[in-house]
């Protein structure tokens, strides 16, 4: 097969790929006994060499019989994985994912994927009860992996910068690095300069604005200066007034509600980014940053 029948089958696997995604992720969502156990990439054994049940996974076998013991050798699972999330927020994850390879003989061999690495973990935040893709998602993502895996090489650094730090913010729980690790993502699209941090950073509330959600300048104020106190050595907690229980109720709702802002900002930058390249064309130069978002 030439190097067009190879991307053409490549992007037959990535179109099928969020349904089964969905499916996964939904699947475990439902099960009722583990609620707080994050959804699974994997899980059972398949009878076409399947990754970890992927009903596509037989029009890659080209590059499988090339690496036949490597778990998504070109990641083209782990991107759909994290474009899924730009998507949607979710909680997928490769806690029990698999490759398994069906021998001549007609046995099985089973080995484990990413089970212990960052991406068996994934997270979000109390506040989202959907954490699982819908048929509608999964075709949205059908769209978004086509446009992605042809382009990406080709994304700009700051974008590719931000998407992936937003993925790695997915991957932990704690609110401190979470905060850091997406604060730290905005600031890869919006930040031009050595000095006036906090000023730049004000560009997230008309980076807001430009994909349609709110986000004021207080707000882009008050979420530099908490990742500033994180960066820097204070955990969140520490912030609080404990002394009043309703001030220390106000001011947590009040991370929470900002850290839950930014994520949604960083996902619909990003997508725009992948989608538009008109948009993604403004991350290629700091001068076009300054001059679409000044300050």
């Amino acid at each position: 097969m030439g190097a067009a029948g190879d991307g053409a089958a490549l992007l037959d696997t990535l179109a099928e790929m969020p349904a089964w995604l969905a499916r996964q992720a939904r699947a475990s969502a439902d099960d009722e006994a583990s609620p707080g156990r994050p959804p699974r990439l994997g899980g059972g054994v398949t009878d076409n060499g399947a990754v970890g049940g992927v009903s596509s996974a037989t029009t890659r076998r080209r590059k499988s019989r090339e690496q036949p013991f490597a778990w998504d050798p070109d990641e083209a699972i782990y991107s759909a994985v994290a474009l899924s999330r730009l998507v949607h927020p979710n909680t997928i994850s490769t806690e029990y994912a698999a490759r398994v390879i069906c021998l001549n003989s007609g046995a099985l061999e089973v080995h484990p994927g990413p089970v212990t690495r960052r991406s068996a973990n994934a997270w979000a935040h109390e506040s989202i009860k959907k954490r699982w893709l819908t048929r509608a998602d999964s075709k949205a993502l059908a769209v978004l992996l086509a446009t992605y895996w042809p382009i990406q090489a080709a994304l700009p650094r700051r974008l590719r910068n931000a998407f992936w730090h937003h993925e790695y913010a997915t991957q932990t729980r704690d609110p401190n690095v979470r905060l850091v690790l997406v604060a730290t993502a905005l600031e890869a699209l919006v930040h031009t300069d050595r000095f006036k941090s906090t000023a730049q950073f004000g560009r997230v509330a008309q980076l807001a604005a430009e994909v349609g959600l709110f986000f004021s300048t207080t707000d882009a104020d008050d979420a530099y200066d908490l990742r500033s106190h994180v960066a820097h050595g204070d955990r969140l907690a520490s912030l609080l007034d404990s002394s009043d229980e309703k001030q220390c109720t106000a001011q947590e709702q009040r991370m929470n509600a900002l850290l839950v802002a930014m994520e949604a900002i960083l996902r619909k930058a990003i997508r725009r980014g992948i989608e538009d390249p008109v948009f993604r064309s403004v991350f290629e130069d700091a001068e076009r940053i300054r001059a679409r978002w000044p300050i």
